[in-house]
């Protein structure tokens, strides 16, 4: 077993519903699961070291969740809940990513902007140290604020809809909303209020060379193809991540004028999108749509979180929790497991990260595994996929795993939480340590979290009038 000193490295439902832990994980491949991510942390420990010798791909150097020291910081309050020893490391990446953010204008999205900075500092310091929190949240609200008018002005307006990263989950309203989830209601209903209402607009209809078409299909980049613009649907960029929003937010705070249909709308043009397997009878989806009759849908390359069916899956999953309807709860569950033993059979993942490698399918299978306790074959499941996982393990880097950011790129040195070491030591620790899983803690700017544990912060119920 590594050393716990967080000093830098020398060297290179309704089953589950009330039952929120899977199995026992096997005790040497949850030992060995541990050992590696405190390998992982150990490396990650100090920002200095972290800053040496991080190579992240061109274009994504240094922001906040994508690959900076907010990830890392969630790495660290995680081991720290359990080993306070760990916790001097987390204050200290959290410092660095701050005084990085004073140094220029920052956009305000979940994994590139302030709002990350707010989310890995409320996950981990204590609510009593709020110092990190207090001086962003104020800014920070007024900038939703002024995004959701924007986002919504647009999409109900006459003029260009607005482009997919102003809503999405990475850049956009979506991973903004998602944090305001996370926070104590009478803290951010206002808040998650205006992103709702912003939200439930992005299908309000739009005329397109004749043909009326949701407004969100108008948002992507022109397909390289056919020159029209394309519907992106999966987690990251596209429609999957705006409706896991408006699921989660209709299952924990109240309900908002329209937020319903948003919901009911936004699934059915996901179930009408699928492609139905005649093999196994399974559901998938493309990368992207273009608009009707004009080019052919975008293939998924591999089983990934950020394009395709697996975020798309879970979007489902949640939408049907959040309005009762059980048949696309199967559909998306029936999809989601398919896509994990495609994974393992046929369609490898490209990196071991969380974005588009085996962690992001590890979590997945994790957390369902969890969901269906009498259900031996999703705990095999999770088994292989902690095994390729660790199979991606190489000492001999900086930081135990290496990121490739598309299939045939070269691989670089990314210290990180979405593509990079920090979120696959993470989603290791949640294999090994099986606790009550959430939408609320570090797997809430995913959105891959169950659709019973959004039940278990306590569905919203309006009080005696």
């Amino acid at each position: 077993m590594t050393s716990r000193s967080p000093s830098p490295a020398s060297g290179p439902a309704a089953e589950g519903r009330g039952r929120p832990r899977r199995g026992a994980t096997p005790p040497e491949a949850g030992a060995r699961a541990i050992d590696i991510a405190e390998q992982v942390a150990t490396r990650l420990a100090d920002p200095r070291h972290v800053r040496r010798l991080a190579t992240p791909a061109p274009g994504l150097g240094g922001p906040l969740l994508v690959n900076g020291h907010a990830g890392i910081a969630l790495l660290m309050g995680r081991l720290a809940v359990t080993d306070d020893v760990w916790a001097d490391s987390a204050d200290r990446h959290l410092t660095a990513e701050a005084g990085l953010r004073r140094s220029r204008p920052q956009p305000i999205g979940l994994f590139n902007g302030l709002t990350g900075l707010a989310f890995a500092a409320r996950a981990v310091r204590e609510p009593a140290e709020p110092e990190v929190p207090t001086a962003l949240s104020q800014s920070l609200v007024r900038a939703t604020l002024d995004r959701c008018k924007m986002v919504r002005d647009g999409l109900r307006g006459p003029a260009h809809v607005p482009a997919v990263a102003a809503y999405d989950l990475l850049t956009g309203l979506t991973g903004v909303g998602a944090h305001f989830l996370t926070l104590p209601r009478r803290h951010a209903a206002e808040t998650v209020a205006a992103c709702v209402d912003a939200l439930s607009c992005l299908d309000t209809p739009r005329m397109y060379e004749g043909e009326e078409i949701p407004a969100w299909r108008l948002s992507g980049l022109p397909d390289s193809a056919t020159g029209t613009q394309t519907g992106i649907l999966g987690m990251a960029h596209g429609i999957a991540g705006p409706l896991a929003f408006l699921s989660c937010a209709l299952l924990t705070f109240p309900e908002r004028p329209g937020q319903r249909d948003a919901v009911r709308r936004l699934a059915k043009f996901l179930l009408r999108a699928r492609k139905v397997s005649h093999e196994t009878s399974a559901s998938s989806w493309p990368r992207s749509l273009p608009p009707a009759g004009r080019g052919a849908p975008r293939p998924q390359t591999s089983p990934a979180w950020c394009h395709g069916t697996l975020g798309v899956a879970n979007a489902l999953r949640l939408a049907g929790t959040a309005l009762g309807e059980w048949a696309w709860v199967r559909v998306g569950d029936g999809a989601l497991q398919e896509d994990l033993r495609h994974a393992l059979l046929e369609t490898p993942a490209v990196d071991a990260g969380i974005c588009h490698g085996w962690a992001g399918l590890l979590l997945m299978a994790s957390q369902t595994a969890r969901e269906y306790p009498h259900d031996p074959r999703r705990a095999a499941l999770a088994d292989e996929l902690a095994a390729r996982t660790m199979g991606q393990f190489d000492p001999a880097s900086p930081f135990g795993f290496r990121a490739v950011p598309q299939a045939g790129a070269e691989p670089h040195d990314d210290p990180g939480f979405l593509m990079g070491a920090a979120g696959v030591a993470l989603s290791l620790l949640a294999y090994a340590r099986p606790e009550r899983p959430s939408l609320l803690p570090w797997t809430g700017p995913l959105f891959l979290g169950s659709p019973v544990d959004a039940h278990q912060r306590g569905p919203y119920r309006p009080g005696p009038r």
